[in-house]
């Protein structure tokens, strides 16, 4: 099975939204922020009953060119806010504008900071299109209240939907069309990283520590073989983070295999071409003491024989040279587990 297996089986595309077989979906552009908001309050401020998925990018910007195209929008507004045939309301949007670009060159040159393009997306579902286009007002005019100007990504859900999901699919030309301009003070402010570099790519969000954004890039070569473990209440989204992650793998041909003993990993693992062993496989494996104790030789080797088979088929070595020494082992460890 390839990843062409998992495509949605009807896409329809609109202006204002686009439906994947049953669902339609909208998508939000955040324009403008406030100075002093981190994104753990802005995750606070989302409407909690709203089904919505938030996806952040950070790109760091070239300091030379954006001094150049600064001083030139300074330039160019200086001279139309001079012009005699202009209105109030013009006047005010362009010393509004002149005033950004004179604050945010005086922080680059002056103050030493760096300059990030950033992102923020903000993708709502809904089975019904009217529940849709209310929830998407509903949630525009909530960040509003605390001060987030946000508008509705017209003619461009599709390309801003396929930023949001999990396969990290990165378009540059929507990112380079939309975004906020934002030194490193205002950016360690919104996002406090754990690491000393908050410039990273390659970094994938994993979640908090002290509540802090924890981010590792598991695809470097140099990360390939690590343990992690996953801890959460019920309906905290341990689930879906992992099958997050098996998705992620499937799209850059990593071989996967998961132990699932609730069998909750089925469906995933089918599309995702993983070796999943279920309830059954590790129920198969088990050896009760007293078979070991008593050298029932026929039980033992029977399921010594179903060990190797699934140790074979995990790795693709074969093992069975090492038989003997397992089972000498084996019975090893229960005779001093009895003597103990």
């Amino acid at each position: 099975m390839n990843i062409e297996s998992i495509y949605p089986t009807n896409i329809i595309i609109k202006h204002d939204y686009i439906k994947i077989n049953n669902k339609y979906i909208s998508t939000i552009i955040i324009e403008e922020l406030p100075k002093e908001i981190s994104m753990l309050e802005m995750n606070n401020i989302i409407p909690k009953d709203i089904p919505n998925n938030m996806t952040i990018y950070i790109n760091k910007l070239d300091l030379n060119t954006q001094i150049k195209n600064l001083s030139k929008i300074i330039l160019e507004t200086d001279s139309e806010i001079k012009s005699i045939n202009k209105h109030q309301q013009d006047i005010d949007i362009l010393k509004r504008i002149n005033n950004e670009a004179t604050i945010l060159r005086k922080k680059i040159q002056i103050e030493n900071e760096e300059l990030y393009k950033v992102n923020i997306y903000i993708c709502v579902n809904d089975i019904y299109l009217d529940n849709l286009k209310l929830k998407v007002n509903k949630m525009i005019s909530t960040l509003y209240t605390k001060g987030i100007v946000a508008k509705i990504a017209n003619f461009r859900h599709d390309q801003i939907y396929l930023n949001t999901l999990p396969i990290n699919n990165y378009n540059d030309a929507i990112i380079k069309q939309t975004g906020l301009n934002v030194v490193t003070s205002q950016l360690s402010y919104m996002i406090p990283y754990i690491n000393n570099n908050i410039y990273n790519l390659k970094g994938v969000l994993y979640g908090f520590i002290n509540n802090s954004f924890c981010l590792y890039d598991i695809f470097s070569e140099n990360n390939m073989n690590y343990n992690m473990c996953i801890l959460g209440s019920s309906g905290a989204g341990k689930s879906y983070f992992i099958k997050t992650i098996l998705l992620r793998n499937f799209c850059m041909n990593i071989r996967q295999i998961i132990f699932d003993i609730e069998e909750e990993y089925l469906n995933i693992a089918e599309y995702t071409n993983a070796i999943i062993f279920k309830e059954s496989n590790f129920n198969m494996l088990y050896i009760p003491e007293i078979f070991v104790k008593s050298n029932k030789e026929d039980f033992l080797t029977k399921k010594i024989e179903m060990i190797f088979s699934l140790l074979n088929n995990i790795t693709n070595y074969k093992l069975n040279e090492y038989k003997n020494i397992f089972v000498n082992n084996l019975r090893k460890i229960y005779s001093e587990k009895r003597n103990n």
